[in-house]
């Protein structure tokens, strides 16, 4: 008879399964993995971020005039709501029962974890490129804008929380941005000349890195062996700038442009993870919690969850490129006009 109690269950899910989850979340997506490598827990409510926001000025007098201090301050700490995410992994108490020994119980939990894992990081991901809406948390698309405001902090009230942007030079909404690493290089191109910092990542769709890679001049190679010839063509990575990736995720923003409105069109977010990052509450995040058998269902099931937001303490390091026409002619391909925060 195979292992079908609840115990059992939880030691397999407690020893086997959940040190994977964490790993596997940030698994094949590489902007979930740079997330990872810089996230950091919280204790406390509301999550802050220490941040800067303008300059102090210098002021040149004589050696005989009074010094003058008037009390300004250029440093205030954004503040962040905890949003809460799970999903759950069910099994049927029956189906548990019915698994014929130690081998089959561990093949139905681990194919139900494996799908739990792959949900929640499809779950995030999601998340990460949309305005934020009920209760999801904040996004990375709305870290990386100049118009909206990002943790309590209104863009109206700090010239420097923004991030830059490129629209169409000319015509705002109305003239399309074109698809050019040209345009992209000038982007981060300008980044690094005002805040002396390298962005870290380009995220695009698919189909707008698709666009990218016809423009890369290279040499595809016919390498021959004696078992056989195989022609090598192709790309397996693409950076620009000395080496900034330039990244796939297909949650990323894409749709045909039209006229009218800035998120009409293609987008690319430049991200540097010093500046935005996951703060998460390390105890339960990422995690696969112990097994729970309720008394009015024939299930077992455990959750993967997430508690924290995301935050960022530095917008001026990120960028957002809108209103991208992958069908614009190559020929009204013009440079995208950078719009730098204050």
């Amino acid at each position: 008879m195979g292992l079908t109690y609840a115990t059992d269950v939880a030691a397999l899910v407690r020893e086997n399964l959940s040190p994977t989850v964490t790993d596997n979340i940030f698994k094949k997506s590489p902007v979930l993995d740079a997330l990872k490598k810089t996230m950091k827990p919280y204790t406390g409510l509301p999550i802050q971020e220490l941040i800067t926001y303008d300059t102090r000025a210098g002021t040149w007098i004589d050696i005989d005039e009074q010094l003058v201090h008037a009390p300004s301050p250029s440093v205030t700490r954004a503040s962040y709501t905890r949003y809460n995410m799970y999903t759950p992994c069910m099994v049927n108490t029956i189906e548990l029962q019915e698994a014929s020994g130690p081998e089959a119980l561990a093949n139905l939990m681990t194919t139900e974890v494996t799908n739990a894992t792959e949900s929640f990081r499809e779950e995030l991901s999601k998340k990460l490129f949309i305005t934020q809406a009920s209760k999801a948390f904040n996004s990375l698309y709305d870290a990386a804008n100049d118009t909206t405001g990002y943790g309590g902090i209104a863009t109206a009230d700090f010239a420097g929380w923004k991030a830059f942007v490129m629209e169409a030079s000319s015509g705002g909404t109305t003239t399309s941005v074109a698809p050019s690493i040209a345009n992209i290089k000038s982007m981060i191109n300008r980044m690094v000349v005002r805040t002396g910092k390298r962005p870290d990542m380009v995220v695009v769709h698919p189909d707008y890195y698709d666009a990218l890679v016809p423009q890369v001049d290279a040499i595809d190679q016919l390498v021959g062996t004696r078992v056989r010839d195989i022609i090598d063509m192709g790309f397996t990575a693409l950076s620009v700038m000395g080496g900034i990736p330039i990244v796939q995720d297909e949650s990323m923003c894409g749709t045909t442009w039209s006229s009218g409105a800035r998120a009409n069109g293609y987008e690319a977010l430049i991200l540097n993870f010093d500046a935005v990052r996951i703060r998460h509450l390390a105890q339960s995040s990422f995690k696969l919690s112990e097994v729970f058998v309720p008394n009015d269902y024939w299930t077992q099931f455990a959750r993967i969850e997430f508690h924290g937001n995301i935050t960022c303490n530095n917008r001026r390091c990120l960028g957002h490129i809108f209103n991208v026409d992958l069908a614009l002619d190559p020929t009204d391909w013009y440079p995208g006009v950078v719009v730098a925060p204050g």
